[in-house]
């Protein structure tokens, strides 16, 4: 007898999941002209807020990103897992829109960007002034549309009480129009986190899509209805509708929430939603998207009928060769590439004047790490004698793993809270060297010129030790004075 033989017909079909590997969280869907597009969150990172499109739910092929222009948006002061938060895509009359918050050290600013081809180019943001709150979402309704999000009560009954809200927008200009009306708090008595709220209209019923309890291990998902789209609205039974909070901390698939529903060409539902890998009960790839099936009974959603849960369905086998001469495929850390150059032997780096372990903006040339067992490499073609140059596992600035070429020496530095510790070390002489990170479950071993380090344990890279909302991003970097100390990137591979 097969383990699923208990299940019955009408189980949901299991899909490849995840459905995108790796740093991929909070993840939005919206359909046009028989097409599927995806933005998901970005944090600190530079290009923000990448856009997918599919023509399954199931295969996604990366576009653009929607806020690409160096001086869109001010990152210069954005703290560690703050920055680009939860955005929303839809599509509207020909216009595709993404709103989302910037999160900083003062008030969080809403804004809206738009455009016509979801590849680019996108508008400059529009910022919405008294958008109160975070994770807005858009609903076009009757030639109106609206603008919905959640904020923090105040002062609140415990800590974490969430209000949902919406309000009439003018998306031209990003002017609040009307009326404010709080919709909802909770699906569950002193919930806490009532975030990602999404309102949607079928069958005659606004519904209101939210998770709820942190996006820890008791995130999960919950939903309400309306006929009305300012309320009241009403509790499903059932809620919550999805959650692996009564799994136990060993089951391999955590953290489930953040959902988005889309009605496919064919009439079905599915679900995009975050969910994290763990390995003894920690996570380092980060929140990725994962997908799931949703059936309407009683005009109430059920996802992965016959399931009720997300299997573990383990690493999607993946050989990318990573294209040094596309820079645009890689990440930055508060701010542009602009530190990379393309030359005729390959990526020339020039450092920012800052360190990787800073929090500026550092010249580190970073992509996500997408698999647990996954072999990452990087060949130098030159270092300048003056440079320190290696390969960076971040985390954060506080948590990270490092191979340092400086000195003649190659150096393995585990970073935890912000201390340096030194995992090994050894003499590594010339200005040429090929370097390979070797992941293999919980530890990685780095390969310099042939010599193979200690492992070292990549707990310092899970969110579990290092806290955070964001996954582990890996690539070359070079620091010394800005502008004059240089490395040059001959090859990036990645393996899994």
């Amino acid at each position: 007898m097969s383990e699923n033989s208990f299940l019955p017909d009408t189980a949901a079909p299991v899909p490849l999941n995840p459905v995108v590997a790796g740093f991929y969280p909070d993840p939005s869907v919206c359909r046009a002209e028989g097409r599927y597009y995806l933005a998901n969150s970005t944090f600190e990172y530079f290009p923000g807020l990448p856009v997918q499109v599919s023509d399954d739910l199931v295969s996604w092929t990366p576009i653009g990103h929607a806020v690409s222009a160096a001086d869109a948006v001010d990152f210069g002061s954005i703290e560690d897992s703050k920055g680009l938060y939860a955005p929303t895509i839809r599509y509207h009359e020909g216009t595709f829109y993404i709103v989302c918050t910037l999160v900083g050290d003062g008030p969080d600013s809403g804004f809206i960007v738009t455009a016509t081809d979801p590849a680019g180019p996108w508008s400059r943001p529009v910022w919405v002034h008294g958008a109160d709150g975070f994770d807005p979402s858009l609903l076009f309704h009757e030639g109106r549309a609206y603008w919905c999000a959640t904020r923090i009560v105040q002062p609140g009954d415990y800590p974490g009480q969430c209000e949902v809200w919406v309000r009439e927008i003018d998306v031209a200009t990003g002017e609040l129009l009307g009326a404010e009306t709080v919709i909802w708090q909770s699906a569950l008595r002193d919930a806490t986190w009532s975030e990602a709220p999404h309102i949607f209209e079928r069958n005659g019923w606004f519904y209101l899509l939210t998770a709820e309890g942190g996006t820890f291990r008791d995130h999960a998902i919950v939903i309400a209805r309306s006929r009305s789209l300012t309320g009241p609205y009403e509790n499903c039974p059932r809620n919550p509708i999805f959650t692996h909070r009564h799994l136990g901390g060993e089951y391999p698939v955590q953290n489930v929430g953040h959902a988005d529903f889309v009605e496919r060409s064919d009439g079905s539902w599915a679900a995009v939603l975050l969910a994290v890998r763990t390995i003894d009960e920690q996570h380092i790839l980060g929140r990725e998207t994962f997908l799931a099936e949703v059936v309407w009974e009683e005009d109430w959603p059920v996802v992965n009928p016959g399931r009720g849960a997300i299997a573990d369905v383990g690493d999607r086998p993946l050989t990318e060769i990573v294209d040094p001469a596309v820079i645009g495929d890689a990440l930055a850390v508060r701010g542009p590439v602009d530190f990379a150059h393309e030359t005729g032997e390959g990526i020339l780096l020039r450092s920012t004047g800052e360190t990787v372990v800073g929090g500026g903006h550092p010249a580190a040339l970073l992509y996500r790490l997408r698999h647990h067992d996954a072999e990452v490499a990087v060949t130098f073609g030159r270092i300048d004698a003056d440079a320190v140059a290696g390969v960076l596992l971040r985390q954060s600035s506080r948590f990270s793993i490092r191979l340092e070429l400086a000195n003649g020496r190659a150096r393995v530095i585990r970073r935890q809270s912000g201390l340096d510790e030194i995992a090994d070390e050894w003499l590594a002489d010339g200005r040429d060297h090929h370097v390979i990170a070797q992941f293999s479950g919980s530890s990685v071993s780095f390969v310099v010129d042939g010599r193979v380090s200690a492992p070292v344990a990549t707990d310092v890279l899970s969110t579990e030790v290092a806290g955070g909302f964001v996954g582990t991003v890996w690539g070359p970097y070079v620091e010394g004075h800005a502008g004059t100390a240089t490395a040059f990137v001959r090859s990036l591979t990645y393996m899994a």
